[in-house]
């Protein structure tokens, strides 16, 4: 949240029983971002063509999203 990119994430997993997973990753490598703050969203159908990587200045337009949830890096 000190930052105001946004990274793009792994595909999510679908599961048969309509849910879902996935492992994303919290921060840089190393120890630079302990006790950060990050926010996390998932998105269905983004209107741009995005992949994992991609670093974004807002969250992207979709058809749908989850709330937003706030995490801690320990």
């Amino acid at each position: 949240m000190e930052v105001k990119d946004y990274w793009v994430q792994p595909k999510i997993i679908l599961k048969n029983d309509t849910t879902w997973q996935v492992q994303i990753y919290i921060g840089r490598p190393g120890n630079e971002d302990i006790n950060k703050h990050f926010e996390i969203k998932a998105f269905i159908a983004p209107k741009l063509n995005i992949k994992e990587g991609d670093v974004l200045k807002e969250w992207p337009q979709a058809k749908c999203s989850s709330e937003m949830v706030e995490v801690i890096r320990k």
